[in-house]
Parts: C-alpha cells; sequence; structure tokens
C-alpha cells in the first residue's frame, strides 16, 4: 500500500457548431482494480483559429527595374487566443532584394499585425512571385506579387537625309 503512479488526461476539443471557441466539462472515473474510484472534474476550452489576411495578393503593376518597392499588409487575429506567425520568403525567388519585417511576431486576440514589404526587381522583365505567411502550425498562406521591371526607353522615327549611304541601302 501507499504506492503513488501518475496519470496523465488528455483531450482534443472542438469548437462550437459556429466555428467559435468553446468551453467544456467533463467527469472522469479512474477505477482501481481492487481499490476505490476517484471521481476527477475536468474543465477545458477550444479555442478557434480565425483570422484575416489583407491584402491577399500585391501588384506593383509597371515599375521601374532598380526602384525600391514598398507595400503593407496586415494579419489581423479575429480568434480568442494569440496566434504566432512567420514569413517564408522562397530561396529560389527572382527579385535581388526582398524583406518582409517583422518577419515573426505574435499577433494578440482581436488585434492587427502590420508587416512591411520591401523590394528591388532588379531585372527589367515581368515578375510572378510570391511569399508565405505560415500561421502558428497549422497553415501557409501564399501571397502572389506581381511587378512589370521596365528601364527608361524611348522611340522614335526621325526622317534621314536622301544623302545618307544607309538610307541609300
Amino acid at each position: 500500500g501507499g504506492q503513488t503512479d501518475s496519470v496523465h488526461f488528455s483531450f482534443f476539443a472542438y469548437g462550437n457548431e459556429n466555428g467559435k471557441s468553446a468551453k467544456y466539462n467533463a467527469t472522469a472515473i479512474c477505477h482501481i482494480v481492487g481499490g476505490p474510484d476517484y471521481v476527477i472534474q475536468l474543465n477545458g476550452a477550444a479555442a478557434a483559429i480565425l483570422y484575416k489576411l489583407n491584402p491577399l495578393k500585391i501588384d506593383f503593376g509597371y515599375r521601374m527595374y532598380d526602384s525600391t518597392l514598398t507595400h503593407q499588409f496586415q494579419l489581423t487575429n479575429l480568434s480568442d487566443v494569440s496566434i504566432n506567425y512567420t514569413i517564408i520568403i522562397p530561396k529560389g525567388n527572382k527579385f535581388a532584394h526582398f524583406y518582409v519585417t517583422p518577419s515573426e511576431g505574435t499577433v494578440n486576440a482581436n488585434s492587427t499585425a502590420t508587416m512591411n514589404i520591401s523590394l528591388v526587381s532588379g531585372l527589367p522583365i515581368e515578375y510572378n512571385e510570391n511569399f508565405l505567411v505560415q500561421i502558428g502550425h497549422f497553415e501557409e498562406i501564399k501571397v502572389p506579387i506581381h511587378v512589370v521591371s521596365r528601364f527608361s526607353q524611348f522611340m522614335l522615327s526621325i526622317p534621314r537625309m536622301q544623302t545618307d549611304l544607309a538610307y541609300k541601302m
């Protein structure tokens, strides 16, 4: 007699029918073979993770290839608990420079975090790239970025002289 043993309870809770957080109460009965029953009250909660990302895509349009382009986006936490996020920039992206700051953080319940994008295209081509916003350990949201990078140029039609050798050819 007089021995002890640790017992661990675990549960997986679901949000309510509306996808919102829910609280649960339960009773666990621990039956000891050849001994007494122990009644244990359990309390727990499930917090639904709800959030909004704005904008869901970024289109810079026509820009100079060597300009620093900046934009902001927001992550709004609509949950009852705080959520963590991490920005993932794919290693194979074609931009000369590409930063999102802050690159990770925590957004408290019913709060909004603002992130800043800064990039330089680097080449006069059309870019269709993306970055990812990872919410906790749950999911990654792909945010497309479009830029048509150009350099200064113009086209002229200049009449040639009749005596110009190139005109005669």
